[in-house]
């Protein structure tokens, strides 16, 4: 019987270690962490990581699947993170990149000026801007930028909805609106 009580106690306390764990590395950093440790049919490699901006929030990685591109380079996704313009970060959504990968699509994480330092509209001029610097080297690696799907989850899902709506924050950073073929709002807020 004390064994029994001090197994569940130690079954009790890695459990709480890991609960705190993953409340500390918030929701997308833990489901990154986990789907990380499966197996896939197909991986990516980090092509390139770098700052658009001079805030350290502007920052992007592109994601490429591993093996020959299709004729033309691999489709193009944009991904813009969550977290209420107020937190997260591109490298907490490589669950992202490896999902798209695994069916062959490239994927750059692009990030943005959070609140109190990104006030709007920084958050659009940002995404477009990120987008602007994955275009500019998306021939490099083989990434055909004219194929360009944009898909934001809850602050980001606004992002995206946003450059394309309103043309001018495309305009602004040199992204022709032709090369975005669609967007995916990911439980993005639409009506404000």
């Amino acid at each position: 019987m004390g064994w029994t009580l001090i197994v569940i106690a130690l079954l009790a306390l890695g459990g709480f270690a890991l609960w705190r764990w993953a409340v500390a590395a918030g929701s997308a950093g833990t489901l990154d962490w986990i789907d990380a440790r499966f197996p896939r049919d197909r991986d990516v490699e980090l092509a390139a990581r770098g700052n658009y901006g001079p805030a350290e929030a502007q920052r992007a990685e592109i994601w490429v699947p591993e093996g020959e591109a299709p004729a033309g380079g691999f489709p193009l996704a944009v991904f813009i993170h969550g977290g209420g313009w107020n937190s997260g970060a591109p490298e907490d959504y490589r669950f992202v990149a490896r999902s798209l990968g695994e069916r062959g699509i490239a994927t750059a994480l692009v990030g943005y000026r959070l609140v109190p330092e990104g006030r709007y509209p920084a958050m659009l001029e940002d995404s477009a801007a990120g987008l602007a610097w994955v275009r500019s080297r998306a021939d490099e690696m083989n990434v055909d930028a004219g194929r360009t799907i944009l898909i934001g989850h809850s602050a980001g899902a606004y992002n995206v909805l946003m450059l394309a709506l309103d043309p001018q924050f495309l305009r602004a950073a040199g992204v022709p609106r032709d090369s975005v073929a669609g967007i995916v709002s990911l439980a993005g807020p639409a009506d404000f």
